[in-house]
């Protein structure tokens, strides 16, 4: 077993980008930049973990309309992200 605690912006970028050419699908500028805006190394970010969280959260956007991105901007670790996530399930199923 290999084990990957944290991934560098390029290699996060990369994986980022062969999981939406597989699910066939495109970001719009602005939501590639705060996305590659994440990316950017931390105390311990990006973990595999916390990439696939983003991927995720990218999930609900649309690209005809950017998401609200401004109140994406306090996603800054893992548990932002998954505390971003259980809110938009939330929203979606009450």
């Amino acid at each position: 077993m290999i084990e990957i605690t944290k991934l560098d912006e390029n290699l996060a970028s990369q994986v980022l980008d062969k999981w939406l050419e597989r699910d066939k699908r495109r970001l719009t500028q602005l939501q590639r930049e705060w996305l590659q805006s994440k990316l950017k190394p931390s105390w311990n970010e990006p973990t595999p973990l916390f990439l696939s969280l983003l991927y995720d959260i990218t999930l609900a956007w649309h690209s005809f309309g950017d998401a609200n991105l401004d109140t994406l901007s306090n996603i800054t670790c893992t548990r932002d992200a998954i505390e971003q996530l259980y809110n938009q399930l939330s929203m979606k199923h009450g």
